[in-house]
This record gives C-alpha cells, structure tokens and sequence, in this order.
C-alpha cells in the first residue's frame, strides 16, 4: 500500500552497480518498489512538571517506518547546489569516477566522466531515485509551554480577592526536530499527497514555527 517506485541503478547478479564503457550511469528498464510511505510506528509522550507555582509542559511525538523519495535531493544534485554534486569537481579531481563496474568488460570502472553537469543531470533523465530514497522517520519536539500561577499573589490584595484563578501561559509550537534522515528538509512537510504522490517529496517548504501566550482568567 502506498508503495513508491522509481529506477535503479543497474546492477549484475553480484549486485554490483554497473555503469557504461563511457563511466555514465545505467538504469533499470522498469520502475521498482523502494519502500511504502506509510510509517509503521507513531505515537507520542506528554508530560507536565509543575513547582511551585510554576508549570511547564512537554510534548514529543514520533513516526518511524516510512519511506520519502525526494525530487529536491535530486534537484539539488544537479544543479551544483549540494554537498554530494561537489565530487570531480574539486581541485585535482578531473571529473567523477563513479565506483561501478564497466558492463562491456566486467571491470571495475576507470573511467573519469569530466562532463559533470551531465553526468548528475544523467539521474534525471534516467529516472535513477537510488540516491534520494529516505526514511521518513522523526522524533520532534512538538509543544513547550510554560505557566505561571498568580491565583495567590493577586488574592492577597483584598480588591482582587474576585480572582478565582489567574495564570499566565507562554508556548511554542514545532520546537525542534530532534531526529530524522530527510537531510535539509522537514519529513512531515512534504507536499505530494494522494492514492498515488503520497511519498513523493517536491520542493517542501519548511514547518512554521508559532508562538502563543494566553492568560487564564476564572471569577
């Protein structure tokens, strides 16, 4: 259910990443299942712990199993924006020697590909998802609130003894992410949705992040 599918590298009964005469990628001819976008496991832990006359409240929440493949690690590839697009192209490379195997002559690969901008556009174009096939996992740091109560302090003033209760509450919202695999990217702001784009990560935008204060007041 929910499985994603993309091309892979191509690769003989050994399991060896093969690559052509040239050095260049090759691709399955068929799409593969790489994995289900719905995770396995999700749940969460709330706590409260209060001194005084102050609270503070905690609320961590978790998905593990999942699957995302994701067309910005793509994108970035190709177009020199990420860390991985740095190989060949740093001082005394000469181009990329991709670790595969020569299908012509069963070899292990020698050949430098120093066409680099066609070379990474080559998973584009070849449908090649191998390297962009994340787990969707996280752990986050959803809620933190903190709480102050004034009940008593304002009961001392007999013109305020009207106060029932009087607290004074700061929160965030979307803390921090604490876990995850997706590099760069938010693992629950992924865009794609549906019976059959759920998984399919596209330039997401990152989770706000939101700010609250309340004041609780009871007569």
């Amino acid at each position: 259910m929910n499985q994603l599918y993309t091309r892979t590298y191509l690769r003989n009964d050994k399991g060896e990443i093969l690559v052509s005469p040239a050095g260049r990628l090759l691709a399955t001819a068929d799409y593969k299942p790489v994995g289900s976008s719905i995770p396995k496991f999700t749940g969460g832990w709330s706590n409260s712990f209060t001194y005084k006359k102050l609270s503070l409240g905690v609320f961590i929440d978790y998905k593990f199993g999942g699957t995302v493949l994701s067309s910005t690690a793509l994108n970035m590839l190709r177009q020199g924006l990420s860390k991985a697009s740095l190989e060949g192209r740093r001082d005394g490379e000469n181009g990329v020697l991709f670790p595969g195997i020569n299908q012509a002559n069963g070899q292990p690969n020698g050949t430098r590909v120093t066409d680099l901008q066609g070379f990474y556009a080559d998973y584009r174009n070849l449908q090649i998802g191998d390297p962009f096939i994340f787990k969707s996992d996280f752990v986050k740091l959803r809620n933190i609130s903190l709480s102050y109560n004034f009940t008593s302090i304002v009961n001392k003033v007999s013109a305020l003894k009207f106060f029932k209760q009087l607290s004074l509450t700061a929160g965030v919202r979307n803390v921090a992410i604490l876990h995850k695999d997706l590099p760069g990217l938010d693992p629950e702001a992924i865009q794609s949705s549906g019976d059959t784009r759920a998984g399919y990560e596209n330039a997401s935008l990152p989770t706000a992040r939101s700010y609250n204060i309340s004041l609780n007041v009871k007569f």
